[in-house]
């Protein structure tokens, strides 16, 4: 997908898992890297969103992927994702900008796409994750950036 940014949320403190859930292995792999494998595929130029100058350091070295930690970390605290979003649609550059949380390791790369290729024709700026019968999952999100600035600057 051309002009797509992908932010993976991955700032929480895990308190409910009493660990850090991200770096947890499962079969020889963490968390994040399993949800950063099913994205790499989009080709997008991923950010990981952290919460502090440690957690994003022991993050990205988590991974064998390529990101870019967000915000800056000399930021020592992120105030939950609502801000990391927020941050993102105003500094991140690119048309598209692809949300999911950093907690995936399910995450199938084709039903993504599906999501993706479905939501981007619709004539709307934002769209959620959604299956009937399921929970709507607002953490993932698609924002279409060019249509948000256009509106942001009438």
């Amino acid at each position: 997908m051309r002009g797509l940014t992908i932010a993976v949320l991955a700032g929480g403190r895990s308190l409910r898992f009493r660990t850090d859930k991200l770096t947890h292995r499962r079969r020889g792999r963490s968390i994040l890297e399993r949800t950063l494998d099913a994205l790499a595929p989009l080709k997008g130029r991923t950010f990981l969103f952290v919460s502090g100058t440690v957690t994003g350091e022991r993050l990205a070295r988590e991974s064998s992927r390529a990101v870019e930690l967000w915000p800056d970390p000399a930021f020592p605290v992120h105030p939950g994702p609502g801000v990391a979003v927020a941050s993102a649609l105003e500094a991140i550059p690119g048309e598209w900008l692809l949300v999911v949380p950093g907690d995936q390791p399910f995450l199938e790369t084709a039903a993504l796409r599906r999501w993706l290729d479905t939501a981007r024709s619709l004539p709307a700026a934002l769209t959620s994750l959604w299956e009937p019968g399921r929970l709507i999952q607002p953490a993932f999100q698609l924002h279409h950036l060019t249509d948000m600035r256009a509106v942001g600057r009438r």
